[in-house]
């Protein structure tokens, strides 16, 4: 019997759109202090001139103190974007060896987001502490809560693909996964 790898498209569509944005992300980092307000590239990184006032880790006092994490996490996120373009090429081809790939990216996105948010917290919120509670909650907390809740939820998949074929399960047995799979319209 063969296992076929059929997410949710909020998947697929999640690791596209994450990727880009993670990639230009790295653009920034890399390119700093070009990429920087000032700087002859910031044109297309603006918003991140309002960013750096909210999380320093994107701002000049990073950048300034010769802060290596910065540059450490986008060299990593080079790693995940690489395996999430694996991941959808496998997917679109049909290739099961998907699931294994998309599993091992999301993990990487998801630790490596709260291992971001566990350097701010063991720091004494070194980067982030000097904002308001609303500029917090709305600049920093709900666009970072995406790269928690979504490859959460792509791990919980992929983990639960997995699972339900070590057991020997196929699809349209009842399972988590298949009862999952018909309310996949997400």
């Amino acid at each position: 019997m063969t296992f076929s790898h059929s997410p949710p498209k909020i998947i697929p569509t999640w690791i596209l759109i994450s990727t880009l944005l993670v990639l230009w992300d790295c653009g920034y980092i890399f390119l700093r202090p070009r990429s920087m307000p000032g700087g002859d590239l910031h044109k297309f990184w603006k918003h991140y001139g309002l960013y750096g006032t909210v999380d320093h880790v994107y701002g000049f006092p990073a950048f300034e103190s010769n802060d290596g994490f910065p540059g450490a996490q986008s060299f990593m996120n080079l790693i995940e974007s690489a395996l999430n373009f694996t991941y959808l090429a496998l997917w679109a081809r049909g290739n099961s060896t998907a699931v294994l790939v998309g599993l091992v990216s999301a993990t990487m996105t998801l630790s490596k987001t709260i291992l971001y948010l566990c350097v701010e917290y063991f720091s004494g919120w070194r980067h982030i502490g000097h904002n308001d509670f609303a500029t917090l909650v709305l600049l920093y907390i709900t666009p970072n809560g995406f790269w928690v809740l979504l490859p959460s939820y792509c791990i919980w998949w992929f983990a639960g693909e997995i699972h339900d074929r070590l057991k020997g399960k196929e699809a349209g047995a009842k399972s988590l996964r298949a009862t999952a799979n018909a309310k996949k319209s997400l």
